[in-house]
């Protein structure tokens, strides 16, 4: 019965796990719309070498972010983003290699996407001690209660990581050689964050059920303890 009783939480909880650690390790949280070309950053080489043109921001998750080329509009490269919101992306031009290190400039509080970074790692190692719980929770009841409170406060670690990306990030301000531009004017929240957004609702719904059945389970022991 327990087994059973159990059984939708663990599906509930792995299913948000793997849609979670899929999201926070795609790059496309956040994608320039169409036609847009917001912060564009110039590439270093002069128009003699042979320069390809100019490159911008398109489109960025929580680890590495992206440019597009405003020649042709093709992906031109990916870079991690370091500790510090700065990018090292590398092209040759002829036999010459140039790098250039510099600000992703579609993120403007730094302090924000890392705070993402770090609340959405620790909502993954939550979830799992969760997963490892509920499985203990066929055994030792002490489990099932230890199970609750890993998925709310997974829950609490993704609502910090939603409030930190979308108000510190998205709702921020893109630094460009012409002036500063509104992030979410130039960009949209796309599948990455849909995915985000999908993990969060299997949790929560995994965080109630699991609270209802430790209680349902925690009141049918006492009974059978007074008989």
């Amino acid at each position: 019965m327990k087994f059973s009783l159990l059984s939708m939480p663990m599906i509930t909880t792995a299913a948000a796990f793997t849609l979670l650690l899929v999201a926070s390790w795609t790059r496309v949280w956040v994608n320039v719309d169409n036609g847009n070309t917001p912060g564009v950053v110039f590439n270093g080489t002069a128009p003699a070498l042979g320069t390809p043109g100019y490159l911008y921001p398109s489109h960025f998750g929580l680890w590495t972010g992206c440019y597009d080329l405003t020649a042709t509009g093709e992906q031109w490269g990916c870079a991690f983003i370091s500790g510090a919101c700065n990018t090292n992306i590398c092209w040759w031009v002829g036999n010459t290699l140039f790098c250039s290190t510099d600000r992703y400039d579609a993120i403007d509080s730094c302090g924000a996407y890392v705070s993402a970074r770090v609340f959405i790692t620790l909502a993954l190692i939550a979830l799992v001690v969760a997963m490892v719980m509920l499985a203990s929770g066929l055994k030792y009841a002490i489990a099932d209660h230890a199970s609750v409170g890993c998925l709310w406060a997974t829950l609490v670690f993704l609502s910090i990581t939603c409030g930190t990306f979308v108000g510190g990030v998205y709702k921020g301000t893109g630094v460009g050689p012409n002036g500063s531009y509104s992030v979410q004017d130039e960009f949209s929240l796309d599948w990455s964050f849909i995915l985000f957004g999908i993990a969060f609702g299997m949790t929560f719904v995994a965080a109630v059920v699991t609270t209802a059945l430790a209680l349902v389970v925690e009141k049918h022991q006492q009974t059978v303890d007074e008989y």
